[in-house]
């Protein structure tokens, strides 16, 4: 018995902050997760899995996106033909009220309600699996859920639960949602959990039960780095061995780069060529997928630079610079930093991208209100340096900075 446990496929992820790359590379980053999960359903056909999990999040918005909706119906009947079922628990971003919007999913879907139910079925080596969950009935779950999935039915062979929830009580941006303890899960006796909701994969508790949170398949922005995939699920004897496996198409990723003897732009250039050109040896030689890896580049001892280096990096020249020259050649490299800074310069400041994602969540519904952004923006963009910068932008350099405030506002 074996099977795939996925979550947060977020297919309609709208990467606002991106969009003034070029379009091909737009479109490329926009549809990566797509990408990533054709590439779980055509993994899923080819390994002959019994079934597949799928704990929330299909979609980022309420308002999905029809292309979206239909690269999942296309999906859900590429495993429909290959006899293969899923069960799908909807989250706090496509829960019921936006979910239940008419798309008719193929017979192999089975969808849990609001209240905590259970399917069962038998597997072709005949294991018995009964699989348990829920759906969120709104956006907003306060509830702790766990509390009502019942315990271990003594007759299943396999005991599976679904929950797309926080751990209760730990900081972070969710800890409200459908909240749960380890201990609390522990007390069911299931063999294993399928978690969703947060995007980073951990394990939370090993064998006996499993407790695992996948992440999501595809990283929507320099907060989360790394590959992404899904858990493929063996049942060995009376054992589940749980293993990662990377989908992602596009791999977000944080390196440092050291200026301690570097002083001149030239040096400086070549110093990050050389960092480049081994960190693209090293995705060549451990991944087994071919992805863009999108950088953010921190530089350290940076007191020593020239003045003219500094300037290039603040106005954002010397990236410009950069990003021109991995154009030329992405589809050599598959490689392209898209930020690029000091750090040295002010100890007390802290780079956007480094910001902690629980206090930027925590202060989106508010602060990054469309009009709190444009009030805001106007009065930044009225002081004299500023407004220089911008009449030689043509206004495109406001626009951007908005757009990317907006978007990195939000995260799961």
């Amino acid at each position: 018995m074996k099977f795939i446990h996925t979550a947060d496929l977020h297919l309609d992820s709208p990467f606002l902050g991106l969009k003034d790359l070029p379009d091909a590379l737009w479109q490329r980053i926009y549809e990566s997760p797509l990408t990533a999960f054709k590439r779980l359903v055509s993994d899923a056909i080819d390994t002959q899995i019994d079934f597949v999990l799928i704990t929330g999040d299909v979609y980022d918005r309420q308002e999905r996106a029809i292309k979206a909706q239909a690269a999942f119906l296309t999906e859900m009947e590429r495993l429909n033909q290959a006899q293969i079922p899923v069960y799908l628990s909807y989250g706090n971003h496509d829960y019921l009220d936006a979910a239940t919007d008419g798309l008719q999913l193929p017979a192999n879907v089975h969808s849990f309600g609001e209240a905590v139910s259970s399917f069962k079925l038998t597997t072709r080596d005949q294991t018995k699996v009964e699989i348990v969950g829920f759906s969120y009935p709104t956006r907003v779950v306060t509830t702790d859920m766990a509390a009502t999935f019942p315990d271990r039915d003594p007759q299943a062979d396999v005991q599976i639960g679904m929950l797309h929830g926080s751990i209760s009580g730990k900081p972070g941006p969710h800890d409200t949602d459908a909240p749960f303890t380890v201990d609390e899960l522990m007390t069911k006796h299931y063999d294993y959990w399928a978690l969703g909701h947060i995007h980073k994969r951990q394990v939370l508790h090993e064998e006996r039960p499993w407790i695992i949170y996948p992440g999501n398949i595809q990283g929507r922005h320099i907060n989360e780095t790394g590959e992404k995939g899904y858990m493929l699920v063996r049942q060995e004897q009376s054992r589940l061995i749980p293993t990662f496996h990377a989908v992602a198409p596009v791999v977000w990723n944080m390196q440092t780069v050291d200026c301690d003897s570097i002083t001149s732009t030239n040096d400086l250039q070549q110093a990050i060529a050389n960092q480049l050109s081994q960190l693209a040896d090293q995705v060549k030689t451990h991944s087994s997928n071919q992805s863009l890896e999108m950088l953010s580049l921190k530089l350290i001892h940076t007191d020593q630079l020239a003045a003219e280096t500094k300037q290039r990096l603040t106005n954002g020249s010397l990236l410009s610079l950069l990003q021109s020259q991995e154009m030329a050649r992405l589809d050599v490299v598959n490689q392209l930093v898209v930020d690029l800074h000091m750090t040295d310069e002010d100890s007390e400041s802290t780079h956007f991208a480094q910001l902690d994602q629980y206090y930027w969540n925590q202060a989106a519904d508010s602060v990054f209100a469309a009009e709190n952004i444009a009030k805001t923006a106007d009065q930044l963009f009225a002081e004299p340096t500023i407004a220089s910068a911008l009449a030689h932008s043509g206004g495109n350099l406001k626009q951007a900075v908005i757009r990317q405030v907006n978007a990195a506002g939000r995260d799961e």
